[in-house]
């Protein structure tokens, strides 16, 4: 719409210069009358054309353009093959083998924590033994 309002407003504007050349040609009142009658349409054209023109150019200098791209991709679904459920068993097993070896082995790191707390509460029983008596 932009472009065309502009080269419409072009060719009235021609179309005005020709009007103004058949004016200075024009010999008779009647033909002078009748030239100035179109000059006047076509200028009235002219200056509603801009006007709308004017229009157009603000709107544009506030429109935004929203751009999406897309890139086609080829993607083939290939599942991973996961193992069987007896072949997962086993390593299951050792595995549950191994983190109760490494939790014994962690209480024997331990130890002497573990005889302070033992000490701490036959020592808190044998003072309630004697409370009580």
């Amino acid at each position: 719409t932009f472009y065309d309002q502009e080269q419409r407003i072009k060719t009235k504007k021609e179309l005005e210069k020709r009007y103004l050349d058949i004016l200075s040609k024009a010999r008779t009142v009647s033909e002078i009358l009748e030239v100035e009658k179109q000059l006047n349409e076509v200028r009235s054209e002219i200056e509603s054309m801009e006007g709308n023109f004017k229009y157009l150019s603000d709107r544009i200098s506030y429109s935004t353009i929203d751009l999406t791209l897309y890139q086609l991709v080829d993607v083939k679904y290939n599942p991973d093959p996961r193992p069987g459920f007896f072949s997962r068993i086993f390593p299951a097993i050792a595995e549950g083998w191994f983190n109760l070896t490494d939790f014994i082995i962690g209480l024997i790191y331990l130890w002497p924590f573990l005889l302070i707390i033992l000490l701490v509460i036959y020592l808190i029983r044998k003072w309630r033994n004697r409370v009580k008596k």
